[in-house]
């Protein structure tokens, strides 16, 4: 029986954004949060102690915050997908498991989201 994959869960992200379609969306920004999950060997880095052999989660907090709050997104979708491609430019990232959540985007849900998993092609770059 082949073993689970090695995973890096980086849960909770909170962000202020400008995200939305209604007018009144692209003047104020709003709470989204992020789950995230990527797919990685982590033996290299478990097994050496070095930082630069593993999925350095500090650069992909950073790398996401950048991405969100650098421009306003419209959907939550197309925010996903902008995740997941800036992730699996990453070395070391095979899968990204996105879910991007809106919970003021309902008066009557607790919470609007959408989760994506998406996967390094085989030549290297992300799709």
């Amino acid at each position: 029986m082949p073993a689970e994959p090695d995973m890096l869960l980086i849960e909770g992200m909170k962000f202020r954004c400008t995200i939305g379609v209604h007018e009144w969306e692209a003047l104020v920004e709003q709470d989204v949060f992020i789950d995230l999950k990527v797919q990685t060997d982590t033996q290299p880095a478990a097994t050496s102690e070095d930082l630069s052999k593993a999925v350095n989660y500090s650069q992909v907090v950073a790398a996401i915050h950048e991405l969100v709050s650098g421009r306003p997104f419209k959907l939550i979708e197309t925010m996903a997908e902008q995740i997941a491609e800036v992730v699996l430019a990453i070395d070391g990232a095979t899968t990204a498991t996105v879910k991007v959540s809106k919970p003021s985007a309902s008066k009557i849900a607790k919470n609007v989201a959408v989760e994506i998993t998406r996967h390094r092609p085989l030549n290297g770059s992300a799709e």
